[in-house]
């Protein structure tokens, strides 16, 4: 992949061997769903990272602070009551929507890990 950020470009091959190549979107191909907002809006995303387990999400954020890239997490929500989910400033967009298991259930001790 050609890109005009050598970080940017490094951490997106080095991404794909985290997640997957299915998992990460760069622009411009990312879809209208990451970068529309209900207010005019400046900020847009780098990339979309979807990691599908949990461990995923700490190598992602690795790879992305070596390389002085912010991250801009979101879960499952729009958050179109504050405009949209888009970035505060241009970032890549860490798609939490994926990790939705139940890790360890103690009806003992009453607790559940959740990723």
């Amino acid at each position: 992949m050609t890109m005009a950020n050598p970080a940017l470009a490094t951490a997106y091959d080095n991404w794909i061997r985290v997640v997957g190549r299915d998992a990460v979107q760069v622009a411009p191909d990312i879809g209208a769903e990451w970068s529309s907002a209900t207010i005019r809006w400046p900020a847009r995303p780098m990339a979309v990272i979807s990691p599908g387990h949990s461990d995923h999400v700490s190598a992602c954020l690795a790879i992305a602070n070596a390389a002085g890239i912010p991250v801009h997490p979101v879960s499952r929500g729009r958050s179109w009551g504050l405009g949209s989910r888009l970035p505060p400033r241009d970032a890549v967009i860490l798609d939490l929507s994926r990790l939705d298991r139940i890790l360890d259930l103690d009806i003992k001790r009453g607790t559940a890990r959740i990723e």
